[in-house]
């Protein structure tokens, strides 16, 4: 099959010299936003501005003492619940890992930093909200700054630590994603592809130190995924349908063609399918006891091939992304990082790919307008 990609019109780049370095030496525009620009905050980067010093800084900024504080405070009431969906992981999020951060400054700038977003979720007062922002971007930052150099040192020690974090990390960017502010220079897609990292990375400190960790107070939660389904015959029809259209359009787009090399087609070919395999298992509904978190796995069951193949913006591979709102939508048990997410990323990846990509993603868009009752309602919603 072949289709024209329609790529999403370019503004003109405006240029400034005020910027943070990461950005200048990534040649995009720096919102100035301080201690952290909203570019570094969104791909996990660390920010410096060649002029240390900020006079505005303090009034920014409510607080330190207080306010860390009031965040940790939420965090055991109420924000702990996010992570552990399921009643016995509660004293493992609510009082080991605070206990566990006062160890760590980044795992505790971790946790002020998503204990200040959940806060900013459930408050209407745009004042506050902007300020839980710029509270949470700190955090993040100071956390990143501490705990990106540890990754190449992770032993028996740190490694409970760092595995806490990265999986607060992965919360936090899907979490970041609710930031209805645009830029230029970050689509939304681009902000999932910085999300999913945080879910591979995850992972990879996980399989770093898994013995070490299933010893440990983390044993319980580092059961194994749930097998990628490899039949579709377990699916109503317009689900089957529907994933079975991406397969058929993966086996056409590498379809070989005489007299070309066509030696690197069965690793895009494998890939689509990974990805597409892995969408059907987002799609089976979980056991209540199992982790609502799991779906945020799906990037684990694709190939690097496919994540690659998304970040250039290849039109199946972003297809593939369209549909996986569906799980978002219909999975997410209430998880307020996600929430009005997957309407969000279908109309994404529709303006990025052409009008001969959409019926693909017809399905997805039918199945998010459907009424979805959420679960129970927990802290996390009050």
């Amino acid at each position: 099959m072949e289709a024209e990609k329609k790529g999403p019109s370019r503004r003109p780049h405006t240029k400034t010299r005020l910027g943070c370095n990461t950005c200048k030496h990534r040649k995009v525009r720096c919102d100035l936003a301080k201690p952290v620009c909203q570019n570094c905050t969104r791909g996990n980067r660390t920010c410096t501005y060649s002029n240390a010093s900020h006079p505005g800084s303090p009034s920014i900024l409510p607080s330190p003492n207080d306010l860390d504080v009031e965040l940790m405070h939420h965090w055991t009431v109420s924000t702990y619940t996010v992570v552990a969906s399921e009643p016995r992981q509660h004293w493992l999020w609510q009082v080991f890992t605070p206990r566990l951060a006062f160890r760590y400054p980044f795992l505790l700038h971790g946790i002020l930093a998503f204990a200040a977003l959940h806060r900013r979720y459930l408050t209407d007062d745009q004042h506050e909200r902007d300020s839980l922002l710029t509270v949470a971007r700190y955090h993040q930052q100071q956390a990143l700054t501490l705990y990106i150099p540890l990754l190449q040192a992770i032993n028996d020690e740190n490694c409970h630590a760092l595995f806490a974090f990265s999986v607060i990390l992965t919360l936090i960017c899907y979490a970041m994603l609710q930031d209805s502010e645009t830029d230029e220079s970050e689509s939304l897609v681009t902000r999932f592809n910085e999300a999913f990292d945080s879910v591979i990375g995850a992972t990879a400190v996980a399989f770093q130190a898994l013995d070490t960790l299933k010893a440990g107070e983390f044993g319980a939660i580092m059961t194994p995924l749930e097998p990628t389904v490899n039949s579709l015959s377990g699916f109503d029809d317009g689900t089957r349908e529907s994933l079975e259209a991406l397969l058929t359009c993966a086996e056409r787009v590498c379809e070989a063609k005489p007299g070309e090399d066509n030696s690197n087609l069965i690793t895009q070919r494998n890939a689509y399918f990974s990805a597409i395999f892995g969408l059907a298992s987002t799609l089976t509904p979980l056991p209540e006891d199992r982790n609502r978190g799991a779906i945020l796995a799906w990037p684990v069951m694709c190939q690097s091939e496919f994540l690659t193949m998304l970040k250039q913006r290849d039109p199946l591979a972003l297809v593939i992304l369209g549909n996986y709102s569906v799980p978002l939508h219909l999975q997410h048990r209430g998880l307020f990082i996600l929430d009005g997410i997957a309407k969000r990323l279908i109309e994404a990846v529709a303006n990025e790919v052409g009008a001969a990509w959409h019926p693909y993603l017809e399905w997805a868009r039918m199945r998010i307008a459907e009424p979805f009752t959420p679960a129970a309602s927990t802290s996390e919603n009050t």
